[in-house]
């Protein structure tokens, strides 16, 4: 079958839904159902049960068909990459001391290195009248950092994380003393402690490889190393860096399916810092439609009048299914030795079947052989089969013979 020029999957024609149904469609004498799938191309075949399967034997066509449906990604890296903000030390006066007693002080606050502000702790009686109020008028005169209400005291602390956050608290007119803040410069964290550590990443799409070492440039936070990942030569643009729930590091592959992997080696202590593991292969999800790819139905659930069969052989019939509620059980119509001797496979063949698919409510297998009234032989596929009831590829001759009364 060729597939030719289309633009959509299953959209106004022509598309490729009406391209591969054309030649292998109900319409056309198969079995084939093309739809879209989130924008991948959907194959289905209309028989039902376990016999029913589809095989891609190949083609120039397959790797346009379905590239796999998402991108392919690390597990997320057991250790955790932990920011804290830059917390100035807790006031030691009581909030409500320092409205009675406020009269226009200030203190001085330099958040980030942005330089420092003078926050006016206000006037008694004027400004506020109680803590929340307190807190809003700090607020209100410094968003970079946020005013909280401690066990003893004031509270001051960055709004941003990592080893760039800071704080520098100062005197101003009377404040710092009033409020009991300290006189410090503090910074926040970022863990690990990133130096200079190397390690290295190799991505795979298709029959392409990109392989580049990653350099930590004493990286302060979780965005600088994305950048610094991201950004490695060769890798770059094949590689996007994100924080799992944990906050451990997920490595995606810009491309999709099982011919795209992602892998780690050890350079100078890098894989170990973040906890990657190194020489296992991350592969994608996978294609659905790839050459070779093989995939059945569902199997059918046994109904009374099916026959078990044991070692290839016919054991009994099945009278009721899943009796007194146990749905691992069968009943038989014939009183066996049942023990570890009975046999080592089995499997079940339904009977009683009908013509017809789910369309029209018959849901169970279809016969293994029909006769239509043209007299046409319709045979279901996967019919030689081991005594593991397993289907055996190969053909066999099939004699046929019709006794009418």
């Amino acid at each position: 079958m060729c597939i030719r020029d289309r633009t959509t999957i299953d959209g106004a024609a022509p598309s490729l839904k009406t391209e591969i149904e054309a030649v292998m469609g109900i319409a056309a004498g198969g079995r084939l159902v093309v739809s879209d799938s989130g924008g991948n191309v959907r194959l289905t075949n209309s028989w039902l049960g376990d016999g029913s399967f589809i095989e891609i034997l190949g083609g120039t066509a397959v790797p346009f068909l379905d590239s796999g449906a998402n991108p392919f990604a690390t597990p997320e890296s057991p250790t955790a990459i932990v920011e804290t903000a830059a917390t100035a030390t807790e006031g030691t006066a009581p909030l409500t001391f320092v409205q009675a007693a406020a009269a226009g002080e200030t203190v001085s606050i330099n958040p980030d290195g942005g330089g420092a502000t003078a926050v006016d702790v206000g006037t008694a009686g004027v400004d506020h009248t109680d803590v929340p109020t307190f807190l809003a008028y700090l607020q209100g005169q410094l968003a970079a950092v946020t005013f909280g209400a401690g066990t003893t005291g004031l509270t001051i602390v960055s709004n941003t994380t990592g080893e760039t956050s800071s704080l520098v608290i100062a005197e101003g007119t009377g404040a710092l003393a009033l409020l009991g803040l300290t006189a410090e410069s503090v910074t926040g964290t970022v863990t690990p402690n990133f130096g200079t550590e190397t390690f290295v990443v190799t991505i795979t799409e298709g029959a392409t490889t990109y392989q580049g070492t990653v350099t930590f440039a004493n990286d302060t936070d979780f965005a600088t190393l994305k950048a610094n990942i991201e950004g490695t030569a060769v890798i770059t643009g094949h590689v996007t860096v994100t924080q799992g729930p944990s906050g451990g590091i997920i490595f995606t592959g810009a491309g999709t399916g099982n011919t795209n992997t992602i892998e780690f080696t050890e350079g100078t202590g890098g894989a170990a810092l973040l906890g990657l593991t190194t020489g296992v292969t991350y592969a994608g999800n996978g294609e659905n439609i790839v050459a070779g790819a093989t995939a059945h139905g569902a199997p059918f659930k046994p109904l009374p009048g099916d026959e078990l069969w044991i070692d290839g052989s016919y054991y009994a019939t099945i009278t009721k299914v899943a009796p007194g509620g146990l749905v691992d059980t069968l009943r038989i119509d014939s009183q066996k030795p049942i023990n570890e001797n009975v046999g080592q496979y089995w499997y079940i063949i339904a009977q009683n079947l009908v013509q017809g698919d789910a369309a029209n409510g018959v849901t169970r297998p279809y016969p293994n052989m029909q006769v239509d009234l043209e007299g046409n032989v319709l045979l279901q596929s996967n019919q030689l089969r081991d005594i593991q009831g397993e289907p055996v590829p190969g053909k066999a001759p099939l004699y046929l013979s019709l006794i009418h009364i």
